[in-house]
Parts: C-alpha cells; sequence; structure tokens
C-alpha cells in the first residue's frame, strides 16, 4: 500500500486519509480526534534530517538517557606557543553542560589545506580541541609555534544539567 502521490505535501487530510485506510489492514481500533493531533503536531526538540551547523545552541537528537542533545559551533586561533610549549587557549564558554557526546572540528592551514582535529604532525606537534566542564569552556591546544593565526572551527554536541 502506497500513498497514490509521494511528493505531495503531507497535509492533515491526506494524513486522515492514509490512517483510515491502514487501520483495519493493521487491525487497530479507532484513534480519537484529539490523538491524531497529537500525531500531526511535531515536537519543538525535533530537528530536520539534515544537519545544520550553527553558532547558536540547537537540540540536534536525544541522548540515551533522553535528554536533548545540543549542539553549537563556536571559532577561534590558536594561542601563541613557542615549539615544544603545549599552551591552551579559551576561545568560547558554553554553560549547563552535563556530558559532551562528540567535539569536532577542523582548520585551514597557510598553505590552504584543511585538517581535523585532533591533528598530529610528523614532526610530533599536536593541535586539539577540548571541553574544560570545570571552567565551561572550549580550548584550542597546540604545541606548533606556526599556528597562532590560524583560525579553528569547533562543532560541539553535549547534554545539559538544566535548561
Amino acid at each position: 500500500m502506497s500513498l497514490p502521490n509521494p511528493n505531495k505535501p503531507v497535509t492533515e487530510k491526506r494524513l486522515q486519509e492514509f490512517y483510515h485506510r491502514i487501520k483495519n489492514y493493521l487491525g487497530i481500533p479507532e484513534m480519537p480526534s484529539e490523538d491524531m493531533e497529537e500525531i500531526l503536531t511535531p515536537l519543538p526538540s525535533v530537528v530536520s534530517r539534515r544537519m545544520k551547523y550553527s553558532t547558536e545552541e540547537q537540540i540536534v537528537g536525544e541522548w540515551i538517557d533522553g535528554k536533548p542533545i545540543y549542539q553549537k559551533t563556536v571559532s577561534g586561533t590558536f594561542p601563541n606557543t613557542t615549539a615544544g610549549t603545549y599552551n591552551a587557549k579559551n576561545i568560547a564558554t558554553i554553560l549547563n553542560v552535563d556530558n559532551v557526546v562528540n567535539i569536532m572540528g577542523w582548520f585551514k592551514t597557510a598553505m590552504s589545506s584543511f585538517v581535523t582535529l585532533p591533528w598530529t604532525s610528523s614532526m610530533g606537534y599536536i593541535s586539539k580541541a577540548t571541553f574544560e566542564k570545570a571552567q565551561n569552556a572550549v580550548f584550542l591546544q597546540t604545541n606548533a609555534s606556526d599556528m597562532s593565526t590560524i583560525v579553528a572551527y569547533i562543532t560541539l554536541q553535549y547534554t545539559k544539567t538544566t535548561d
């Protein structure tokens, strides 16, 4: 059984028609009309199926404990450092983070190469992004002396202690 034209927008009328066509086939009793409203009204936490990166905090999913997963993208430059000294720079503050689900990022080198974080060079240089819960901060860290003018973009996915 299929919809006559799957490319047409789903309307309340079309959904009602489809429901009445399949309820007998599935052997389910009549659904009260107020329950149909619950089916048709999208939840505020439901996002579109495409990934949308934003500097604004947004809900992108649900964690295994039922808490919403939030996502926010931040950017910043690496700290000034001398070769071999490992330095960190606070580039953003995010409050009420309970658990970090994912932290991912990238930067564009001076030679226009795109590199994902964490990054380790053949010379032993390391650059990475971390979230330090005690400071509510996203940090960029490196021990490479030539990284201070390079901009990195970090996307953090996390659950919150409170909304």
